[in-house]
């Protein structure tokens, strides 16, 4: 099995199921075997969480979609850790992952959309879910996969991970 050094990144300061979910994630992919790194707002519950379970966690303030300092932050810790895979959890994050790995020209990308509403129509948008930056698209079901494509997605960079628990 080859081993990747993965950074999740999720800009939420409060906790939900999203942030439950990037915390699966990772200690998922830790337990692994593969090197998993957080960047979270810091004092969030997933930052907190993520460190009480033993994951290194790096607290970045993200001010937005388009915070540069922010942005430069991030992709400091992509060269800096050697990251191979970035994954964006949520709309804030996936702007400033998008500009970070941008920047940082190594990484491969992936998106969770985990939301079921249209892709906004504007030119901002566009470029988000458009640009060849994103390697892979994790939609959480066979409807928000369906809105990914009217919104003008290829198919064959959409794949269906629904959202598992911790049944225990």
């Amino acid at each position: 099995m080859i081993d990747f050094n993965i950074l999740h990144i999720n800009s939420a300061r409060s906790w939900g199921g999203g942030e439950q979910q990037t915390l699966y994630l990772a200690q998922g992919l830790q337990g692994k075997g593969h090197r998993v790194l957080i960047v979270g707002q810091p004092q969030s519950a997933l930052v907190s969480r993520a460190r009480e379970e033993g994951l290194r966690v790096f607290p970045v303030r993200m001010r937005g979609e388009w915070d540069l300092l922010a942005v430069w932050k991030l992709a400091k810790i992509i060269k800096r850790e050697h990251i191979q895979v970035v994954h964006l959890h949520e709309a804030h994050a996936h702007a400033l992952g998008l500009l970070a790995t941008s920047i940082a020209r190594k990484p491969k990308v992936v998106l969770s959309r985990k939301v079921c509403f249209p892709i906004r129509k504007n030119p901002l948008s566009k470029l988000k879910y458009r640009t060849k930056r994103i390697d892979r698209i994790i939609a959480v079901s066979e409807g928000v996969k369906s809105l990914l494509i009217k919104g003008g997605i290829r198919s064959e960079k959409i794949i269906i991970i629904h959202d598992g628990i911790d049944i225990e």
